[in-house]
């Protein structure tokens, strides 16, 4: 099977180009080359506003997988839209070369009165199709792997703050992995024959915005994101506002805010099904890789020193059995602790949860682990060397401490461990 995929040095064409490559498909990329894979794939110099290479191997193409989108400002009169130009021109070329497939990445929010230009411009570009080999895939929030395009912003906007105002966050919206992306365009283009010429790539089951926030800080960053609602008219309307002023142009651009308040929730059950795509949520998938394994040992340094009250300086060993009795116990899910305690794990002593929660266990699993420790055992049984009196006396202070803590542990456990 031979792809030609192009815009394939994008955030989601180098996901495509790696998996196509995994599958042992050749792969012709029309654009830049990722650098990444120069040495396995053939490059041809192209941009939407530039003519066709006249040496592409038309006759031993199968299938095109168009992702290039080329951004730019307000067009001036008369002036063509290069991506309406670059789409029409590359159908002309595949029709007639008798391609078997022509897939166009699309998205959700394409309609002709959608709210922001690209979805507009995404539905002229799916009117353009007409052949049943032309196929639209309308694709939801991306998520995943590089930090770059909408998911390295929000990446970025989770970890700003513990608290962040946000329009809308109630919208719904339908996210699917990177991954999961890929093997749904590279499954559209080579699969034998389709039911459809339009599928939704995104979760059938749809999720707040808000929710995907809090994954992800909890994933990124091991935090507790708190997000504040914001009335979209009234940002949009100071905006659009700002923008009319004189000196400061388009500096504001509401493309992204029209784009979430316009976002449609699409079905998409029938055609993943088609496809043998199953979704994954995306609380679970947004773990997928290095980065959950990178605060799992986050999380066993800040409740290691906590329980050790700062005497263990947790080596390799000692994370090894954390992550261990981790998935023996079914507590693989990261726990997001607040910043300030993972700057000093002390203060988990005012918020400790009481109740029976995930993070209960892996502080007793903690506790365990540093028992059995050498460290552990030499402040295991702290008494035998002292007299009496002062065993007596640091009893009392740790009963007096711990009840004028219990009311605050009381409040602020049911606010950060519900």
């Amino acid at each position: 099977m031979h792809l030609l995929v192009t815009g394939a040095n994008g955030y989601i064409g180098q996901e495509v180009v790696r998996y196509a490559l995994s599958q042992n498909y050749q792969v012709s990329v029309l654009g830049t080359v990722p650098e990444d894979f120069s040495e396995c794939v053939t490059g041809y110099d192209w941009r939407l506003d530039q003519p066709l290479p006249e040496r592409l191997p038309w006759k031993n193409i199968k299938a095109v997988i168009h992702l290039a989108h080329q951004w730019h400002g307000d067009l001036k009169v008369g002036e063509q839209d290069p991506n309406l130009t670059g789409t029409t021109a590359l159908l002309s070329c595949v029709r007639n070369h008798s391609i078997k497939r022509f897939v166009l990445a699309s998205t959700i929010s394409a309609r002709p009165n959608a709210l922001n230009k690209y979805g507009r411009l995404k539905a002229k570009l799916e009117s353009l199709l007409d052949g049943p080999e032309e196929v639209s895939a309308r694709i939801g929030l991306v998520y995943g792997g590089a930090l770059k395009s909408m998911w390295g912003t929000l990446v970025k906007l989770s970890g700003i703050s513990s608290i962040l105002p946000m329009v809308d966050p109630n919208h719904a919206v339908q996210p699917i992995h990177i991954r999961e992306l890929a093997y749904g365009l590279c499954r559209l283009a080579t699969k034998d024959s389709l039911q459809s010429t339009r599928y939704t790539l995104a979760a059938h089951n749809s999720i707040s915005f808000r929710d995907a926030l809090k994954a992800i800080a909890s994933a990124y960053h091991g935090s507790i994101l708190k997000v504040v609602p914001l009335p979209g008219s009234v940002l949009l309307f100071v905006l659009q506002t700002l923008n009319k002023l004189p000196g400061i142009g388009h500096l504001f651009n509401p493309e992204r805010l029209l784009g979430l308040m316009g976002l449609p929730v699409l079905d998409s059950k029938d055609g993943l099904a088609e496809l043998g795509l199953d979704i994954a949520d995306m609380r679970d998938g947004i773990e997928l890789g290095q980065i959950s394994r990178r605060r799992r040992l986050d999380e066993a340094h800040t409740l290691l020193r906590y329980v050790s009250s700062g005497n263990l300086a947790p080596k390799l060993s000692h994370y090894r059995l954390y992550l261990t009795g981790l998935k023996i116990n079914g507590l693989q899910a990261i726990t997001p602790l607040p910043r300030t305690v993972r700057a000093a794990p002390a203060l988990l002593r005012f918020c400790e949860p009481m109740n029976q929660t995930p993070l209960k266990r892996k502080l007793e699993l903690a506790t365990v682990i540093y028992e059995t420790s050498q460290q552990g055992s030499k402040k295991l049984y702290p008494y035998k060397k002292v007299g009496p009196l002062k065993v007596v006396a640091t009893l009392i202070l740790n009963g007096t401490v711990e009840t004028v803590l219990w009311p605050c542990r009381k409040l602020l456990s049911k606010v950060f461990w519900p």
